[in-house]
């Protein structure tokens, strides 16, 4: 890291303005969550107040969020760049209903802070349901965003593929039994209507 970098990086606006400085394409854009920078609710509104576009990710369905972060933390694998995922096999896992609880509130709340950080910020919304999971709707979210960018809409693809080639549910041998924890806890709007009629 150089010694500017050092300087700037805490600040997180004056960070990435050098960082889009150094960068030699026209725009420059970058994750930003919760647990990235010191202070999101103040970040945020900065970065937007100073010309930046905020694009505000967001998974509707908690509960699917969770159990993909659950598996992410257990196996140890987050994301697959470059491979097959079709390929790709899993043995069968098991997760204790209080560690799932803990990693859903955990969810809850970077949601919260995140949606706190937005309040009367101008900014677009993407879903994750319906602007990523599949990709054939990419195209047409990426071109809501390089119109607010003011820039030519290109082809968009990925590197990343999906984790597994299977469901949740039968990666986790205690799928059912996660549900039934949170459908007894404070976090049962989480739960999608077909799932609490399991």
């Amino acid at each position: 890291m150089s010694h500017i970098e050092k300087w700037v990086k805490p600040l997180s606006r004056y960070y990435l303005d050098y960082q889009a400085w150094r960068c030699s394409k026209p725009v420059y854009g970058c994750k930003l969550a919760p647990g990235y920078v010191r202070n999101i609710t103040q970040t945020i509104p900065d970065l937007a107040r100073h010309g930046w576009l905020i694009v505000h990710l967001q998974r509707r369905d908690r509960f699917s969020g969770a159990i993909s972060l659950a598996v992410a933390q257990q196996t140890g694998i987050f994301n697959r760049a470059g491979k097959d995922s079709a390929n790709e096999s899993i043995s069968q896992i098991r997760i204790s209903p209080e560690k799932f609880l803990s990693i859903l509130s955990y969810w809850i709340n970077l949601e919260q802070r995140e949606r706190q950080a937005l309040i009367d910020v101008p900014h677009l919304q993407v879903y994750y349901e319906d602007d990523l999971a599949d990709p054939t709707t990419w195209n047409a979210a990426a071109e809501r965003i390089f119109s607010a960018l003011g820039l030519e809409p290109v082809p968009v693809h990925s590197r990343v593929k999906k984790l597994w080639n299977q469901p949740y549910s039968r990666i986790i041998t205690n799928y059912q039994e996660l549900v039934d924890a949170v459908l007894h806890s404070d976090y049962a709007d989480c739960l999608a209507g077909d799932l609490k009629n399991i």
